[in-house]
């Protein structure tokens, strides 16, 4: 599984994607449904309810300005079909991230609903305490039928 994290400059406000995809089919069941993130310093770790996710992702500084433009949250998409992993973005600066024609091939079909995914707006948290990780502990998304706002894809079958 890789992630991908981009602005959508188009929307107003410009908005920010966070996607998961898998590389392979069996990995699509393993997509995490994501329910907060919380960042420090350019770094972003996604929740799921109370529980931490690996470890943190990076986020570009204009990630985080559409993010507070964005009402202090972001949009995660689970794709749902494999996707590959095509580039590779170690040279990247943290702060500046991957942007424009280094992004993956596939993100402009994702955007024109080629592919099966599914949306929800989450909310951002920020700060070094431990008390200002914004989690949620309702137990209402456990299934991507719950999970999602939005299906998107060919037919909207996804």
């Amino acid at each position: 599984m890789h992630f991908t994290s981009f602005v959508i400059p188009q929307l107003n406000p410009p908005a920010p994607v966070l996607v998961f995809a898998p590389e392979t089919e069996q990995e699509i069941d393993d997509l995490p449904l994501v329910t907060s993130l919380h960042r420090i310093g350019n770094e972003v770790m996604p929740y799921v309810h109370a529980r931490a996710l690996g470890h943190p992702l990076p986020a570009s500084d204009r990630w985080i300005e559409a993010v507070e433009a964005y009402g202090g949250g972001a949009k995660i998409v689970l794709v749902l079909e494999p996707l590959p992993m095509d580039i590779s973005t170690e040279y990247t600066r943290i702060e500046t991230g991957v942007d424009g024609v280094d992004l993956p091939a596939w993100v402009p079909g994702l955007l024109m609903q080629q592919y099966k995914a599914a949306s929800r707006d989450v909310p951002v948290s920020s700060g070094g305490d431990i008390a200002d990780v914004m989690i949620d502990t309702s137990r209402d998304h456990q299934s991507l039928g719950w999970w999602a706002h939005v299906r998107m894809g060919p037919n909207n079958n996804a």
